[in-house]
């Protein structure tokens, strides 16, 4: 957190200007150079508050942009599943399979170098990971969603014989018989209708 704080207000923790040359050059640490100066004179201090920015705004930028792909990627993947999963899916794989260095060098080729096509290289192969996961939350969620919604129209949902009114009573022998007090629902008297053919199969 103080490595955050110090690089972001850094012109009020800097005590030189990091870009300003001096007649003292390559000065050991000091009370006026706490870590010393480079060749030209720069406040080695300085340079390194100022440069503390740079790996923060592309670590935050990178993780940003492989969280939006990975969140977008693995959301349509899970929730429309069939072949947009599989295609959304297999891209993924492929990302996942092909070395990295050989993919950011290629990257880099086409786009060239510079600190925002570093967190385009990097945030376009960190998103697997991301995408993989959101679409597993995602599959599990609408699974369950629709084993529910299945089970309610089933009538298992809540098993309860004031909902389905259905008594059993056993009579002589193997003979079995299911009456039906009434008042049910429509899904209801389906789920008592299949437990009657049930039992007159059986019995």
């Amino acid at each position: 957190m103080v490595f955050i704080v110090t690089a972001v207000l850094a012109e009020a923790f800097s005590p030189y200007d990091p870009f300003t040359l001096g007649d003292d050059t390559l000065l050991g640490p000091s009370a006026g150079h706490w870590m010393g100066t480079d060749d030209l004179g720069r406040d080695t201090l300085s340079r390194v508050i100022y440069g503390a920015r740079v790996p923060l705004l592309v670590g935050f930028l990178a993780t940003a942009t492989s969280m939006l792909l990975g969140i977008l990627i693995g959301s349509f993947s899970g929730y429309f599943g069939g072949r947009t999963d599989v295609i959304l899916m297999r891209a993924t794989e492929y990302v996942l399979v092909v070395p990295r260095f050989f993919l950011a060098l290629l990257v880099v080729a086409m786009l060239g170098t510079g600190v925002m096509k570093i967190v385009l290289v990097i945030g376009l192969l960190g998103w697997p990971e991301v995408a993989r996961v959101v679409r597993g939350r995602v599959y599990i969620s609408r699974a369950g969603d629709s084993l529910g919604s299945r089970t309610e129209l089933s009538g298992f949902g809540r098993f309860q014989s004031d909902q389905l009114g259905i008594t059993s009573e056993r009579g002589s022998g193997t003979h079995r018989r299911i009456r039906l007090a009434g008042g049910f629902s429509r899904h209801g008297a389906v789920v008592a209708r299949t437990l009657r053919q049930s039992f007159r199969r059986r019995y």
